[in-house]
């Protein structure tokens, strides 16, 4: 993850959960995860920020877990949820076992990562899945095309289509379906994208 996005969410991270926390998973990606993924197989959510999200999937039978940058989201997820599993660790690495996971969620974090990384990034989410797997990708498609940041100092890079299916094409996953939604939290133009893992 950019550097000092990491440092935006470290530094105001409790402020983001406030509202987060206050929501349900939107409306969009409710949908999006019911017809994308099955009750009782192992999920992650990368980039899980508050929590919210993995409450959401564990609370409808999708077992899940939760994977975050953030030391100070991820002490918020802790707290609100301390029946729930998380850990730290960031994109586009993730040193976790590929074939972990049936089934993954990255909601609206590609856009945290330096263009140059993001097509890595998706690469290593397919990874991690086993042999027809799943990954849930979303991502905000009104980012102005290179680089801007918000008034936090967090990072909005454009995600451009092409470098997604670019690195599915190299993982051997194959996009099942490429929707496009307005989110019910932010009213932001998102991507929601479902792919199949190969192998």
């Amino acid at each position: 993850m950019d550097r000092h996005t990491l440092q935006s969410y470290d530094t105001h991270g409790r402020r983001y959960a406030e509202k987060w926390l206050s929501q349900t998973m939107p409306a969009e990606t409710q949908t999006a995860v019911r017809a994308a993924f099955r009750p009782n197989e192992r999920t992650v959510d990368v980039g899980c920020g508050s929590g919210r999200d993995v409450r959401w999937l564990v609370d409808a039978g999708v077992p899940t877990q939760g994977i975050e940058a953030s030391q100070t989201m991820l002490d918020v997820a802790r707290a609100a949820f301390p029946d729930l599993t998380f850990s730290q660790d960031a994109l586009p690495t993730l040193p976790l076992t590929s074939g972990t996971f049936t089934q993954v969620l990255c909601r609206n974090v590609l856009m945290h990562l330096d263009p140059s990384q993001q097509g890595e990034a998706v690469e290593r989410l397919l990874r991690l899945l086993e042999p027809q797997g799943v990954l849930l990708l979303t991502w905000r498609t009104d980012t102005a095309a290179g680089v801007a940041r918000d008034k936090d100092g967090r990072l909005y890079a454009h995600v451009e289509p092409e470098t997604v299916e670019a690195a599915v094409r190299t993982a051997g996953g194959q996009v099942r379906s490429r929707d496009t939604a307005q989110s019910g939290a932010s009213g932001r133009a998102l991507a929601v994208w479902v792919i199949d893992a190969g192998r």
